[in-house]
């Protein structure tokens, strides 16, 4: 996967991209991008106001993100989005850090964004917010696939809520993120390394408790993606290789595994998970399992 910036000479991207909020947010937030035309008017302003970094898979656009300075310290993230058909795949992700990166660099201290409720997603919508939002704010649940759980795994926090910001009952649900540093306590940043984390995983391996399920070592590998300062890119990296390597127990793990798909491009995956029930057929159900969901969407 390659991000970059989004060249506004570059019409078919541009094109790409305004076509990509009609779809995943059709179902999703109906009244926010119901027209080519409105999502084509949103891709030029963000492109005049900020920064458009798009995600591409094998040169074709996958996801973007839009980011622009609100005020002081603070810059908005608006929009984020990922083709239905390869999310879940650690682009959405990608897309937040790179951004976080780029906008910390430019000072900033807060990143915040807004999640509309506009089809009954969470405990806030088709209610009466007044006269307590916050009341209504603190005993928040997520019903139906609503974003906020993807913010908050990215370490974003609900910070307030607007009644009724697109109609009664459909409110814009507030986020916010510290990427920037408190000035006396600034430390230097450092990546991710790759080798701490897969020394890392070879220990946990290692020291597995006798006749430990792979699921249950999966599980820990799938928390731990949302605890490191990368959003796991590294351990999806070491999975990767987990995968193409000839220890079946390791393999098993990194199958196992649920919280994104294997490798950013599906071909990859595919010809991945194809040699793997290939040479170990008891495996062959999961590798379909997971190649079937891709391809659908799931």
């Amino acid at each position: 996967m390659q991000i970059d910036d989004l060249a506004p000479e570059d019409l078919a991207a541009r094109e790409r991209c305004a076509e990509l909020l009609v779809i995943a947010f059709r179902d999703l937030a109906p009244a926010a991008w119901p027209t080519i035309e409105a999502a084509r008017e949103t891709v030029d302003e963000c492109l005049r106001i900020g920064l458009v970094r798009v995600a591409r898979l094998d040169g074709a656009v996958a996801g973007w993100i839009g980011g622009h300075h609100a005020y002081m310290r603070v810059w908005e993230l608006h929009p984020m989005v990922v083709d239905p058909a390869r999310q879940r795949s650690g682009i959405g992700r990608a897309l937040v850090a790179d951004l976080e990166a780029l906008v910390a660099a430019r000072g900033a201290m807060t990143l915040v964004l807004g999640s509309d409720d506009e089809v009954g997603l969470t405990s806030l919508a088709g209610v009466d917010l007044y006269p307590d939002p916050l009341a209504h704010l603190a005993r928040l649940e997520n019903r139906g696939g609503h974003p906020l759980s993807f913010y908050r795994k990215c370490g974003f926090v609900i910070t307030g809520v607007t009644p009724d910001a697109n109609g009664f009952g459909q409110p814009d649900i507030h986020m916010s993120k510290r990427v920037g540093h408190r000035i006396d306590q600034a430390q230097p940043t450092h990546r991710t390394n790759r080798h701490t984390v897969e020394e890392l995983m070879k220990f946990l391996y290692a020291n597995r408790a006798p006749a430990l399920p792979p699921e249950a070592l999966a599980e820990v590998f799938d928390r731990l993606i949302w605890c490191l300062e990368d959003n796991g890119a590294t351990l999806l990296s070491v999975r990767e290789d987990w995968l193409r390597s000839d220890d079946r127990a390791r393999v098993e793990i990194a199958l196992t595994m649920n919280e994104t798909y294997p490798f950013h491009s599906e071909a990859d995956m595919h010809r991945a998970l194809h040699a793997i029930g290939a040479r170990w057929p008891d495996l062959r159900g999961r590798c379909e399992e997971l190649i079937t969901r891709r391809r659908d969407g799931r």
